[in-house]
């Protein structure tokens, strides 16, 4: 009987005592969101784009992060830990700073355009138009792109190439056949050898050809044959 009663004393508390254990139970916490942000974090440190001063620092903050125990039981406290784990990685990312794009090429392409002068190569109306072209695009391009807005300065530089094709286009076409053969029939003057009438008349229609010549074209087959044919008349 003694024996029965101690048994079933031993097996009571050991049920006592498995009964506690079980209440003292905790599920392990949620660290769901912390992984997703260490992962995050650990694919950023290895994204070129960002400067290396920034990524220092979110190694840094992922070093940190890696310290936290990874068996804590689900309670508020330990939410908060692992939340605030996770904040400071998202944090850490968020204050990653992008490189600057590279303008080199641009500038550089810009400036070689931007010094050339018309000394008579080009018509005034497709130099001046050059002129406002790449100025339009010098404005138009920002000066704080980042390296993931590269592509803004490739097509400022492609507009600038196109703007140089244009003027190339507008070479001026060689009026000096004209300018002689104008300068001589301009210097002939009446010794008498004409009727003043028909001295008149050719003064004026030498003036009229004259004035009515675009002095301006570019050099194209058509314009040679305008020029050509004003010297002809």
């Amino acid at each position: 009987q003694d024996l029965f009663v101690a048994r079933q004393r031993e097996i009571d508390a050991t049920a006592t005592a498995l009964k506690a254990a079980i209440d003292d139970l905790k599920e392990k916490a949620d660290y769901s969101a912390y992984n997703t942000a260490l992962q995050s974090a650990k694919e950023k440190l290895n994204d070129q784009n960002y400067t290396d001063e920034s990524k220092m620092i979110l190694s840094g903050a992922i070093t940190d992060a890696e310290k936290l125990n990874l068996d804590l039981a689900d309670t508020e406290e330990n939410r908060k830990t692992i939340t605030d784990a996770a904040t400071a990685l998202n944090n850490a990312i968020d204050d990653l700073v992008l490189k600057d794009a590279d303008y080199s090429e641009y500038t550089n392409k810009y400036n070689e355009l931007n010094s050339i002068t018309n000394d008579g190569t080009y018509t005034n109306s497709g130099f001046n138009a050059f002129k406002e072209e790449i100025q339009k695009i010098d404005t138009d391009l920002s000066d704080n792109l980042t390296i993931l807005e590269q592509s803004e300065i490739d097509e400022a530089v492609a507009k600038l190439d196109a703007a140089k094709t244009t003027l190339e286009a507008n070479k001026k076409a060689n009026y000096e056949s004209y300018n002689a053969k104008f300068k001589e029939l301009n210097s002939f003057t009446n010794d008498g050898s004409y009727s003043e009438s028909a001295f008149n008349t050719f003064k004026t229609e030498i003036a009229r050809i004259d004035s009515s010549l675009n002095k301006d074209l570019a050099d194209t087959e058509a314009n040679r044959k305008t020029i050509e044919d004003a010297i002809t008349a």
